[in-house]
């Protein structure tokens, strides 16, 4: 009976059991207590590290808190300050204000492209809210804020607490994310719509640093998502054919291998949605004969790597991308840790590697055949990539025995992003101020006065001139490059006898040449020179 008592007790009670030999001795009671002290000390240093670990993630969070409110406070500034009009930013304005919503779909005028979701939305806002800078710029000033707390999530899937905040402040904090974030261009929702789709397609395909399961609602949203975004941004066609490749090697490499249609039927989507979006948009778009020119002589177009030259472009290219769109100082310190990052992130898991790099490979390929000029602003939705590598790079830098490296690289590239926001808060970078120009010639006019606008000034000129009342004022669209001044004499000849304002913008050498002919034709009587402009008001009567 005893015997069975304590079997039943030995069954029931959750306790540490002894060997035989050491249940009834002193000794063994002396090893059980030093085990249970032992014991103890363990679960108390578990408890301390995790206090330590759960510290220190509060603290990074709180860290990401405070770069995204920088960000998200310099975005709202460049915002509020309500830079004026510069040309390229007016140009594309031009046409959605004149524009109905089908004219939209139309070629643009102007010289100008952009996706057709883009300008409906602006076209709404504007509908809604009325014609003005405020407005205009709204769309690209929420999708800027939004893809800051997106991309954290999406680095915190990627990357260690501290790699995700180097990453964020990279982004967070470039120069190019303030500028466009309040321009009235389709770059800032580029970038959105890249982070989005990078995110969803870890929900999707699974999850890249972790090996999760992929989701099926996180692939029914990628479908959508996908073949909306293609409308809404031209570049995220590359972004969508990393994470393509992504899923396929996912797949290929699962054991066993899951049900592969549900993903056939978001890259039929896809494909659907841009075979659809390049017969109405693209291809006329590819085909402008004053893009590929513009953008050639920009010398934006990949070469063939089958000679010295075009190395040499690649590698002069690769260490521009981290100056711009990126931002970044001291571009080959930047370019290193980002080379690190790469070998990093390809050595923990290789498929989240290539959906990071793939996208830029796509655009250089497609650059390579004369479809997409890969430089600054237009390849701005690289940027989460680069600075998620840039991340990982620090990830690694600052493990053991290198973090004082890491430290010093760290203040290094910190030095330009920290140094333009300071300088930003004064002032923010202004591409022009076409509309304070504009504002003197209204204040200073006389009936029968008469405008020649340089070729730079005049879609500003076109777009604030019925705000300022200058729309009766007949106006002489001015040539880009005029043959000195004799090419102005004939130019301006028929001015003699009339009151005429001139416009010049960056140009000093062609506003010295109109200057001179204009001095030998009468009297100058008003002159300003605000920001890079140069307004001047002339009697020639």
């Amino acid at each position: 009976m005893p015997c069975t008592v304590e079997r039943r007790l030995a069954h029931e009670t959750p306790t540490l059991t002894l060997p035989r030999s050491t249940r009834g001795g002193e000794e063994g009671g002396a090893s059980n207590q030093e085990r249970g002290v032992d014991l103890e000390s363990e679960v108390a240093s578990n408890q301390v590290r995790e206090g330590e670990q759960a510290g220190s993630s509060i603290a990074w969070t709180l860290l990401a808190m405070l770069v995204m409110g920088v960000g998200i406070a310099m975005r709202l500034w460049f915002y509020l300050y309500n830079r004026s009009m510069y040309r390229d930013e007016a140009a594309l304005a031009l046409n959605i204000v004149h524009r109905s919503f089908g004219g939209l779909l139309k070629p643009l005028d102007n010289d100008q492209g952009a996706p057709i979701g883009f300008l409906m939305i602006e076209k709404l806002v504007i509908t809604l809210l009325g014609n003005h800078e405020w407005s205009l710029r709204l769309v690209p000033l929420s999708a800027s804020i939004l893809s800051l707390p997106l991309f954290y999530w999406l680095c915190r899937k990627v990357l260690t607490p501290g790699g995700a905040v180097m990453a964020l402040v990279v982004l967070a904090m470039g120069a190019k994310q303030y500028d466009y974030s309040s321009d009235a261009k389709q770059y800032a929702t580029d970038v959105l719509l890249t982070v989005f789709t990078l995110l969803l397609g870890t929900i999707a395909v699974g999850d890249w640093s972790r090996g999760m399961a992929p989701s099926k609602r996180g692939t029914i949203a990628l479908g959508i998502v996908g073949a909306l975004a293609i409308w809404f941004s031209h570049p995220v066609v590359f972004v969508l054919g990393g994470i393509a490749v992504l899923g396929a090697m996912e797949w290929l490499g699962g054991k066993p291998r899951g049900d592969p249609r549900p993903m056939l039927f978001v890259l039929a989507a896809w494909a659907a949605s841009f075979a659809g979006n390049y017969l109405l948009v693209l291809h006329r778009l590819s085909q402008s004969t004053f893009m590929r020119s513009f953008w050639a002589e920009a010398d934006a177009f990949a070469p063939a790597p089958k000679s010295i030259a075009a190395l040499i472009w690649y590698k002069e290219t690769f260490f521009q991308i981290f100056e711009s769109p990126l931002s970044m100082g001291f571009v080959g310190l930047c370019a290193l840790v980002f080379l690190v990052g790469v070998g990093i992130l390809w050595r923990r898991r290789k498929s989240a590697a290539l959906a990071l790099l793939l996208p830029i490979v796509f655009t250089l390929a497609a650059s390579g055949f004369g479809k997409y000029p890969f430089k600054e602003r237009l390849i701005l939705f690289i940027c989460p990539m680069l600075a998620i590598f840039i991340g990982a790079g620090f990830e690694y830098l600052f493990q053991g025995q290198r973090r004082p490296v890491g430290i010093i690289a760290l203040i290094f590239l910190l030095i330009t992003p920290l140094n333009k926001t300071r300088e930003y808060i004064r002032k923010p970078w202004l591409h022009s101020d076409m509309r304070q120009v504009m504002s003197l010639v209204a204040e200073h006019r006389q009936p029968g006065d008469q405008l020649y606008v340089y070729e730079y000034c005049y879609y500003p000129y076109e777009y604030y001139r019925d705000r300022f009342g200058l729309a009766d004022l007949p106006a002489i669209r001015g040539k880009q490059k005029v043959d000195g001044v004799e090419g102005y004499k004939e130019l301006l000849a028929d001015m003699k006898g009339k009151r005429v304002w001139v416009m010049f913008e960056d140009a000093p050498d062609q506003q010295e040449w109109a200057g001179m002919v204009l001095d030998g034709m009468g009297r100058r009587v008003f002159e300003a020179k605000p920001f890079e402009e140069y307004v001047a008001c002339y009697d020639l009567r």
